[in-house]
């Protein structure tokens, strides 16, 4: 199963630069970790949907709840 997950993500791989997730991070006060998302989502000009209630509460522009997302595909 692995195997098979690790191919099929093969390539889709994003990196961003260190220094804006840093910095990203020192000017939020949230974790390296949690600004790792944020800034990968604004790279890919999309928003991140999370579970995650103090990541969207920081970062209301670039994160979602995933419960108002889903309600959002819901009434697709």
């Amino acid at each position: 199963m692995q195997d098979t997950a690790e191919e099929l993500l093969l390539g889709r791989e994003h990196h961003v630069a260190s220094h804006d997730v840093l910095a990203l991070a020192r000017t939020s006060g949230r974790s390296a970790y949690d600004c790792e998302f944020i800034v990968t989502a604004r790279h890919l000009n999309v928003k991140l949907v999370t579970s995650d209630r103090l990541l969207f509460a920081s970062f209301p522009d670039d994160a979602v709840a995933l419960t108002v997302f889903g309600s959002d595909v819901a009434d697709v």
